[in-house]
């Protein structure tokens, strides 16, 4: 019964509806804070009980399961068990503790009587929320630890200021502290400051500077120094340059491998010209995705014997052909082929 008791004292915290099923509810209701005879009363939860709320929805019996570890129907069947010593303890006339919450008895009619806790733990969350005493006018109110100051008429002297005075006092500060914002001269530095990896270059008048045009027509990246101090603009040596310069060979090498791609067609053709008077078999020894790499491994192995037999959009090298496949088959695994162009593999026209 203890148990269940404290499952109680626990749910009234978090929630305003705990119900036991057979025995009735405890409702926790919140109440604002309020001011009345000279007090501000912080906002607090009472506690009430109902009688006539006996279902069983489930919330005691979950927390009781959780906690315990048990079976949703053995707590079922334990609350039922703790109803009804609960019921023979108020039929005996006695008094029981709901923890902190309350205390329940009964009338000697059999009706279910509640008292809450003057500080119940359903208030919890608010605890530390002193009353406040406040004075009305027309009372005076003495508090702890006050100190008595003389309040004779001739020891306190009273200084009107109306608002408009305060208005037109700030409204004169404002305006002095913009006339000294105005007023202070602010230092501009002219001085343009260029790129330049010359730690020793001292770039003091920058007032002319140029590109030369004939420079930029090449491509080049170049970084303009001040013609007051120097004849002429010089090219400044930067990693931007030499990025770009790399940039400009690869594409240019890129561009050659286009055209020497557009140029395949006729070597293809070329290769097809021969087709009748070879083999159907060929002994491969390479195969390439362009032309222009296949060309300069031929070129690399100097190999007169090489040919490049376009197929299946790759460029495969081939050193030999054969009417049959077991001939190509036998060339390509015959040492002298092996030691030369290890791996060697057989394909068909």
């Amino acid at each position: 019964m203890k148990n269940m008791l404290r499952h109680i004292e626990y749910l009234v915290i978090r929630h305003d509806c705990v119900i036991v099923p057979g025995l009735g509810a405890f409702i926790a209701a919140f109440e604002p804070a309020r001011v009345g005879e000279g007090r501000i009363i912080p906002p607090h939860r009472s506690v009430r009980f109902n009688s006539d709320i006996t279902h069983n929805d489930g919330l005691l019996a979950a927390s009781i399961s959780r906690r315990d570890g048990i079976g949703y129907d053995m707590a079922v069947a334990a609350i039922n068990e703790n109803v009804i010593k609960i019921k023979t303890v108020l039929a005996n006339g006695e008094t029981l503790e709901v923890g902190r919450v309350g205390k329940l008895s009964a009338s000697q009619n059999g009706a279910l009587l509640f008292c809450p806790e003057n500080d119940n733990i359903a208030s919890l969350r608010f605890r530390g929320l002193p009353e406040v005493v406040t004075a009305r006018n027309d009372e005076n109110v003495v508090f702890d630890n006050e100190v008595e100051v003389d309040s004779k008429p001739g020891n306190i002297v009273y200084i009107p200021i109306h608002k408009a005075i305060i208005r037109v006092a700030a409204a004169i500060a404002i305006l002095f502290g913009v006339g000294i914002l105005c007023s202070t001269p602010n230092i501009i530095d002219d001085t343009t400051i260029m790129a330049s990896l010359n730690p020793g270059a001292a770039l003091k008048d920058v007032t002319d500077c140029f590109i030369s045009s004939e420079d930029t027509i090449k491509g080049e990246l170049s970084i303009a120094k001040p013609s007051s101090r120097y004849e002429s603009s010089q090219l400044v040596d930067t990693i931007g340059r030499n990025w770009y310069q790399k940039f400009m060979a690869r594409h240019s090498s890129q561009k050659e491998e286009s055209v020497a791609n557009d140029k395949a067609p006729r070597a293809v053709n070329a290769i097809s010209q021969e087709k009748s008077s070879k083999g159907e078999y060929c002994v491969v020894v390479a195969s390439l995705p362009t032309l222009t790499r296949a060309q300069k491994w031929v070129k690399t192995n100097g190999d007169g014997a090489l040919k490049i037999l376009p197929q299946e959009g790759r460029y495969r090298v081939i050193i030999t052909s054969a009417d049959t496949e077991d001939s190509a088959k036998a060339i390509a695994s015959s040492s002298k082929i092996q030691k030369k162009y290890p791996g060697a593999w057989v394909t068909r026209r």
